[in-house]
């Protein structure tokens, strides 16, 4: 299945080089744009690694899923990442790793705080201390 917001070719960042629309259409963290991962229960998540449910395919198809899921919207969507990762010149190549400020955060849209250039100049309103970690066995995020 092809993500719908690529599904047309004509539809590529318009850039005046191929091989940086390349990098911009491939590039960095693909999750909610080039792919989702499938539990063996059909549960949906953005990522192996985003304990995020999305949908569920026992009750819903996975093109209804990726077409009206919030989450993978909003991930589809580099220009509204936050902190650093919101302005950062590389964030249609990059984009951070979703599931790492999730993770840290709460919140999948934060700056990533894996990122090497996060680490020389933090995000100013993401210095807070970050989100404490779940226990073993914590209920996951239903956004279905």
């Amino acid at each position: 299945m092809v993500p719908q917001l690529y599904a047309n070719p004509f539809r590529l960042p318009k850039t005046p080089w191929k091989d940086e629309a390349a990098a911009e259409f491939l590039g960095g963290c693909g999750t909610g744009r080039l792919y989702c991962a499938i539990q063996p229960n059909g549960l949906v998540n953005p990522c192996v690694f985003t304990p995020i449910v999305v949908g569920d395919l026992r009750k819903q198809s996975l093109r209804d899923v990726w077409a009206n899921s919030d989450v993978l919207r909003d991930l589809s969507d580099r220009d509204a990442l936050k902190g650093r990762c919101g302005h950062c010149p590389y964030r249609n190549i990059c984009g951070g790793c979703r599931a790492r400020a999730y993770a840290y955060y709460g919140d999948y849209m934060a700056p990533d705080p894996g990122c090497i250039r996060e680490r020389e100049e933090p995000s100013a309103s993401f210095s807070q201390k970050p989100r404490q970690m779940p226990l073993s066995g914590e209920k996951i995020e239903l956004h279905v």
